[in-house]
């Protein structure tokens, strides 16, 4: 009998400490042309499959300022929250032609911020790495590809007429990326990376491999 109450008490202890420990994160920082969203999209696959089959009620989704993915029904408050995303993530496509003004830094923190909250969420760009900086339990991981890899990347899927305009179109972006960074985390981001990838020699389903294992061997989950 005096077991049984020390297994129970112990149970509801560990289920508090979970309860109060910080959700995991991932934030994909990327080159220009290095696919980030469609390893998001693969990546969260993984982990969803990888939760389920822990037996834990939780699903992962992932952000981009090009998408916004509606919180699960697992978390608080998902359309509500979901709703105020959507507005505040439309504001920030203007970054891509012009330079990042205080409203729209306002809206991409809070974005970020509003997800880190919540967490198992997958953060493409917005400059997420330096945003959840101090943020623990956040795996924080860079793509990057051969400025040559990339526009082959871009011209075949129909981003422009040409390799060479495909070339400029990625220096170009990359130019902008960096800036919009800076105006967050004016130290060199690379002290922020757990890791560094190269889209052009690691298969997608290797790096996410190489991802789930990485977030686990670092207590990441």
């Amino acid at each position: 009998m005096h077991k049984a109450f020390l297994d129970e008490v112990l149970r509801e202890v560990r289920q508090h400490q979970e309860a109060e420990r910080v959700k995991p994160m991932i934030t994909l920082s990327r080159s220009y042309g290095c696919s980030a969203t469609l390893l998001a999209e693969r990546l969260a696959e993984a982990l969803n499959v990888r939760e389920r089959l822990r037996g834990k009620r939780v699903h992962w989704q992932w952000i981009s300022k090009d998408l916004f993915s509606q919180l699960s029904e697992v978390q608080e408050e998902p359309r509500k929250r979901g709703s105020q995303w959507s507005a505040e993530l439309m504001t920030t496509l203007a970054v891509r032609e012009a330079p990042p003004d205080p409203e729209t830094m306002e809206a991409v923190r809070n974005l970020v911020e509003t997800a880190a909250e919540t967490g198992y969420c997958i953060v493409v760009g917005l400059a997420a790495e330096s945003i959840l900086a101090e943020r623990p339990n956040t795996l924080a991981l860079r793509l990057d590809g051969g400025l040559d890899w990339r526009a082959r990347q871009l011209y075949e899927k129909g981003h422009t007429r040409s390799l060479k305009a495909a070339r400029q179109l990625a220096e170009t972006r990359d130019v902008q990326r960096d800036a919009f960074r800076r105006v967050f985390q004016p130290r060199d981001p690379g002290v922020l990376w757990h890791a560094r990838f190269d889209r052009a020699r690691v298969p997608t389903g290797i790096l996410i491999d190489t991802i789930l294992g990485l977030g686990e061997g670092l207590g990441i989950r």
